[in-house]
């Protein structure tokens, strides 16, 4: 299933986007946030619950955006168990202490 995942990771800018706006207000911010939850028979994710925390809006932004994507169905009356560390990290400044890009990476580990 987790392959499964991050073949269906069209979501990946929508994830980004939670960790932008955080950047506004916290312009130094950088973590990792892991979400576990269960995928039910109708592919919809139930349960999540964030396991490990970057800041409160963050890791709220992270579990809306995975609520909203439909998984490939588990068999009928039956759950699969799912948990993903997502880490946020800014663009490294360049020689005019500059960012190249707002955001250089949303890396999810395996």
């Amino acid at each position: 299933m987790l392959v499964q995942f991050e073949k269906r990771f069209e979501q990946r800018d929508n994830f980004r986007v939670c960790f932008e706006q955080a950047l506004e207000k916290h312009p130094r911010l950088k973590g990792k946030t892991e979400l576990s939850w269960s995928i039910n028979d109708q592919g919809r994710a139930q349960d999540i619950r964030i396991t490990r925390r970057t800041k409160r809006s963050v890791d709220v932004c992270l579990a809306r955006t995975l609520a909203q994507i439909q998984f490939p169905k588990a068999k009928k009356g039956q759950l699969v168990s799912m948990s993903y560390p997502f880490v946020f990290d800014q663009a490294p400044l360049d020689k005019n202490h500059v960012r190249g890009q707002r955001i250089s990476k949303i890396e999810v580990q395996k």
